[in-house]
């Protein structure tokens, strides 16, 4: 992450539901979007950012749908 989105993360996420993607993923390997997905992660979880988590659902196919996201 660029030093500017923390800093614009930090300001908001206690304001809005922060929900991180990953743009033009469809261009990386899924290896490559694993290990950003948990670089991106890390850095969140270094500067204490708060992003949004989705609730369990009674339906499974959801449920499996937010771990695979979640991973």
């Amino acid at each position: 992450l660029k030093p500017l989105d923390i800093e614009f993360m930090k300001r908001l996420h206690d304001k809005v539901n922060v929900i991180p993607l990953i743009a033009k993923a469809d261009t990386l390997t899924p290896e490559e979007c694993q290990l950003f997905k948990k670089q991106i992660m890390k850095e969140i979880q270094e500067h204490k950012i708060k992003i949004y988590e989705f609730p369990d659902t009674e339906d499974e196919e959801d449920n499996k749908l937010i771990r695979k996201i979640k991973v």
